[in-house]
């Protein structure tokens, strides 16, 4: 009976521990280059605006966490058709998806004469790292401000907006912290996680897995993503049809280490807002269900900055871009405006 005993035991051990290797093995930290979704053909919008408007393409080298050969990060730059353009607004996009989905913004400032840049965080769009995946929001926020000093090197004489949407907000609250001063006009914040809805938040037993599994197997995709809540019913199929017909759009569940990367640096920047004095623009709907507008109420009233705009948008949604006409213009209008009055 003992020996059998222990002969389960053994299997039993043995087992947890192939197991554990696998998991190891399949979703260990550490950089990947991400060829295939390099590769995969623009979006039909993102096509039209090159043939629209002249546009140019830089891989930005930033450090990797797991080899002494850089990183590559997608960027790039589209130009007015003026010969002489107000300034140059850059684009930080929001978890999961990437800087290709927002080419109506990308229209309204090149009609309005700005030169666009934008960028893919790492892990996802056609930049490094497995998809979907996020180590660190430090990282990302010092990627951000390699891309504000390089765009500044290449148009020293333009006033430098920047704007980041949900992930790229926080990211950016991140990064304002890291920047070096002079380099950007003002920021534009658009429904940073200050504060995480509960509507997005796993159960408690999900978030104990979670935390167990996080050293071992931070690329294991395990929470329910955020997406549902993110427009509203009127939208929904609309939008998802959208993301189910882009190849680099992350469609799988919430990676653990992406998930506490999130939690973390929200929790992290709810000590620090004192601390961002620089001039910036908040906007939020007032109906987002993502991105708790408590969050952006705490940061207006703590930030240390005397230059500053709070732009409340009544029964707004989270993924404002993707709404209501309604909604998509007076957002669009509120950043025009703000920008060109500081020009």
């Amino acid at each position: 009976m003992a020996t059998t005993l222990n002969l389960v035991g053994a299997a039993a051990a043995a087992t947890a521990i192939v197991g554990a290797t696998a998991l190891r093995l399949s979703f260990a930290p550490g950089d990947e280059l991400a060829e295939d979704r390099r590769a995969e053909p623009l979006l039909v919008e993102e096509l039209a605006l090159q043939a629209k408007y002249k546009f140019e393409v830089i891989d930005l080298p930033v450090p990797s966490s797991s080899s002494s050969e850089p990183m590559k990060v997608h960027t790039k730059y589209y130009y007015p058709t003026t010969e002489s353009p107000k300034g140059v607004i850059v684009y930080l996009h929001g978890l999961n998806s990437h800087s290709g989905r927002i080419t109506e913004f990308y229209n309204r400032s090149l009609r309005d004469g700005w030169i666009a840049g934008m960028m893919d965080f790492r892990g996802f769009g056609r930049s490094c790292g497995r998809h979907g995946y996020i180590e660190s929001i430090e990282t990302l926020a010092e990627d951000a401000v390699a891309f504000v000093q390089a765009t500044k090197a290449k148009f020293p004489d333009l006033k430098l907006f920047v704007l980041g949407t949900s992930m790229g907000g926080l990211t950016l609250l991140h990064a304002t912290l890291k920047m070096p001063p002079g380099l950007v006009e003002s920021y534009i914040f658009h429904a940073p996680p200050v504060e995480i809805s509960k509507n997005v938040l796993p159960p408690k037993i999900v978030e104990l897995v979670g935390r167990v599994l996080l050293s071992l197997a931070p690329k294991l995709p395990l929470l329910k993503p955020h997406s549902a809540h993110s427009n509203s019913p009127s939208q929904e199929a609309l939008v998802h049809h959208s993301k189910l017909v882009d190849p680099n759009f992350y469609q799988g569940r919430l990676r653990i280490g992406t998930a506490y990367a999130m939690l973390n640096a929200s929790l992290a920047i709810g000590d620090k807002l004192h601390e961002i004095t620089v001039p910036h623009m908040l906007i939020h709907g007032t109906a987002d269900r993502v991105c708790d507008i408590a969050g952006s109420e705490r940061f207006f009233a703590t930030s240390g900055a005397t230059d500053k705009q709070f732009v409340r948008i009544p029964d707004g949604q989270h993924n404002l871009l993707q709404e209501e006409e309604k909604y998509w213009h007076f957002y669009l209008d509120t950043i025009a405006e703000y920008i060109q009055a500081r020009i």
